[in-house]
């Protein structure tokens, strides 16, 4: 029994790093291959007992397989951010000899943190928005949780409070009712629009935005953030509103438009996986979809769906 819970364990802890890895790719699959060159290392081995079980020679030569085969795979995904078979050990002992070095002159690191929250509070420094908000209750639509801090706005987040993370239904709803409520909305919110992985502008945390869209007033900007104010002209989450057009539609197939260009418009997508694209996802990942857009002056956008 010990042995099959600490089996499972592994297994599936190698298991959410493959999907940490995977979902995204990138270089974030270098957390896969750094967990898996781990892992040989937490099998020991044991004499044999009967005669299924494997000799010493093989049992070796298994775990360097696996430990030169994550190696590989880590130099692969890791060559974007300069790790390759020739600076790998100098990158590593690199972080080690910095890490000494922090450690043995910690005083110094202290001042040169100091230093550094100094300069970003001068170059994040919003005098305008700061004397708008006062103490009153604020969210920040953006990464940038960090202007908040250095400007010492009272922050009130949403609570999922990074957009970007707020892409399935009920992460949605959450923070949509957030919004919703008069009681816990935010008085302010600092609005800056980004995205991640060339995603559709609007497309993260949508529900929140609808009602900040309805319920919040601009004010003015400040370096790059609208400030907008909390005016309600409406009650709960945003209602769907008249639906203009529906239809089943085929990967790659054109949908024309412009008939209801004067009016802004809300665009719902049912992507529908099959049987073999719910097994995919469960284990690795779906193929990337993309929603490309073309404008009436000729200009073509491609973006990304999740």
């Amino acid at each position: 029994l010990d042995r099959l819970m600490i089996a499972g364990m592994v297994l599936v802890g190698l298991f959410f790093a493959w999907k940490e890895g995977f979902v995204r790719h990138d270089t974030h699959s270098m957390t896969f291959f750094t967990v898996a060159l781990l892992i040989p290392f937490f099998i020991e081995y044991e004499k044999p007992t009967g005669s299924s079980a494997i000799s010493p020679v093989t049992f070796y030569a298994l775990r360097y397989v696996v430990v030169v085969t994550a190696l590989t795979g880590l130099l692969i995904a890791g060559g974007a951010m300069s790790y390759t078979p020739r600076t790998f050990i100098a990158k590593w002992n690199e972080r080690i000899v910095d890490n000494y070095k922090v450690l043995t002159r910690l005083p110094t690191f202290k001042t040169n943190q100091a230093n550094t929250v100094a300069n970003r509070r001068q170059q994040y420094d919003l005098p305008n928005i700061r004397a708008a908000v006062g103490q009153a209750t604020v969210d920040i639509f953006s990464w940038e949780q960090g202007v908040l801090f250095l400007n010492g706005l009272n922050w009130h987040p949403r609570p999922v409070f990074q957009s970007y993370a707020a892409y399935t239904s009920s992460l949605l709803a959450i923070n949509g009712d957030f919004y919703a409520d008069p009681q816990r909305a935010p008085e302010f919110v600092i609005f800056k629009l980004q995205e991640i992985d060339g995603r559709f502008p609007v497309a993260s945390d949508t529900e929140a935005l609808k009602i900040i869209l309805r319920d919040y007033q601009p004010l003015f900007s400040e370096k790059g953030y609208l400030l907008l104010q909390h005016a309600p002209r409406g009650q709960g989450r945003v209602p769907e509103g008249k639906t203009l057009l529906t239809r089943q539609i085929k990967i790659g197939e054109l949908i024309d438009i412009h008939t209801w260009n004067q009016q802004p418009l809300l665009l719902n997508l049912d992507i529908r996986k099959s049987w073999l694209g719910h097994l995919m996802s469960f284990f690795y990942r779906l193929p990337v979809v993309y929603l490309d857009l073309g404008t009436t002056d000729g200009g073509h956008q491609s973006y990304r769906i999740l």
